[in-house]
């Protein structure tokens, strides 16, 4: 077995010469599965991570970030392993991915209108994906390992309520703390203590790679933290969390192999702290939808935010309730505002069409807006296969049938009817004929404050 000083080594020259094997390997028009096949990929996995980890420590371009995932995902789907250790031939990989990736892209252009109907046409391009659960992650972060830690022990140890964390962590206070719950809550725990330990015991610091023998000797850990553990840990914890049994999905690969950044090679794992601390939100987001936490979570604070800043706009707006009642928060509404209420109420005796997520009106306009989130944790192809040909489908045709209720009932036209999705960078769109637009959260910061 190769020693870890040798696998260093290899990583390590792998990276410095990494552009310049880029450039040689354009020409190359082998299929991704083909050379992953040829590849030894027990060696072959420790020089991708540590390029990974080169993209999230300053050092490498982040532009080939999703072809090393994928070229990582390539190799572990081999049924057999190569005996090839040809730095050029790895470099071959990540071409072939990145070339795979594009094609993907391409093939998604050609096929961007929503079939289905002659008046719908939607025109949008996914560039990426935000994941919800970013933000509190950095927050987190931000005050160092030490105080995260302390956090999370506490909430752990039931010292802290998530509640209580609502002002600095507003989606992790919203995370309950029961015995179902508890497992997301210890995997963000041993997230951060990892990078702890694995400092503490490599000899090599200048080296971002970090291989350890498994399982593991926990024990040491609370020498390494100086502090005592809120639970138990345990091979099985670590395994469960942090590593994959089997190679994910191809649609969902990019995110599972960022959630889950220990590798194993053979009797070791290979991994790197920044690919650890880079797994904490992607990895978040995918418990919180195994969960079924997204309605409670994120769904309906997105939901809140925007009627928020539609009323910071000048707006009254709030939810349309199946019952007709709407949640304007108006203590003393206007005359006009009440007569909208009441009309409301009426339509839906006669007919209901759902829920209506956000209705704000203004002197200037009455706007229908419908709140959609993305998980953000599939790939930027199988979400914009999604949004474009799938979801966004059924979502014109509901917001169609809520606008016409919304006509009927007030006896005159809904000004602009916005579907925003969180969740997606959003390119671009193109009108629809009658339909809603398709918007991210950030247009609606473009809409003008009202002037009275």
């Amino acid at each position: 077995m190769d020693s870890e000083e040798q696998i260093k080594q290899w990583a390590g020259s792998f990276v410095a010469h990494l552009d310049s094997l880029l450039q040689r390997s354009s020409g190359n028009d082998q299929s991704a599965s083909t050379i992953a096949a040829e590849l030894d990929s027990a060696w072959a996995i420790p020089l991708l991570v540590l390029a990974w980890d080169g993209t999230l420590s300053g050092y490498g371009g982040p532009q080939i970030r999703p072809a090393i995932k994928e070229a990582i995902h390539a190799l572990k789907k081999t049924m057999e392993t190569g005996s090839s250790r040809s730095e050029q031939k790895v470099s071959d990989l990540i071409v072939a991915c990145a070339m795979k990736i594009e094609e993907r892209a391409s093939l998604l252009e050609g096929r961007a209108g929503v079939e289905g109907s002659d008046e719908l046409v939607a025109m949008l391009r996914v560039t990426g994906a935000k994941l919800h659960t970013s933000p509190d992650v950095n927050t987190l972060l931000s005050g160092g390992l030490g105080r995260a830690l302390g956090i999370i022990s506490g909430v752990l140890s039931e010292r802290i309520h998530p509640p209580d964390l609502a002002d600095e962590l507003p989606l992790l206070s919203r995370l309950p703390m029961t015995p179902a719950t508890r497992e997301i809550w210890h995997g963000i725990y041993l997230r951060l203590l990892l990078p702890i330990l694995l400092e503490d015991v490599d000899s090599d610091s200048a080296s971002n790679l970090k291989i350890s023998r498994y399982p593991f000797n926990w024990a040491s850990i609370i020498q390494a933290t100086g502090q005592m553990t809120p639970a138990v840990i345990n091979n099985d914890d670590i395994q469960r969390s942090l590593s994959l049994d089997s190679p994910p999905p191809d649609n969902v690969a990019d995110s599972h192999l960022t959630a889950y950044p220990i590798h194993r090679i053979q009797e070791r794992f290979v991994t790197s702290i920044a690919l650890i601390l880079d797994s904490i939100a992607p990895w978040l987001q995918i418990q919180i939808e195994n969960h079924q936490l997204g309605e409670k979570m994120i769904s309906k604070p997105f939901e809140d935010q925007v009627i928020a800043t539609m009323r910071r706009k000048g707006f009254i707006a709030g939810e349309v309730t199946d019952g007709g009642v709407w949640e304007h928060g108006c203590d003393h509404p206007s005359e006009s505002i009440s007569q909208i209420s009441k009309a409301l109420r009426a339509a839906a005796k006669a007919q209901q069409v759902g829920q209506i997520d956000v209705l704000a009106v203004r002197t200037d306009g009455i706007f229908l807006i419908e709140c959609k989130t993305m998980a953000g944790t599939g790939s930027v192809y199988s979400m914009s296969r999604r949004s474009i040909t799938g979801d966004a489908k059924k979502w014109h045709l509901k917001a169609r049938k809520k606008k016409a209720w919304l006509e009927e009932a007030l006896g005159r036209p809904v000004d602009l009817s916005l579907i925003v999705v969180s969740g997606l960078d959003l390119l671009r769109t193109s009108s629809e004929s009658d339909g809603a637009l398709i918007v991210s959260p950030e247009i609606l910061e473009e809409i003008p404050e009202h002037r009275a």
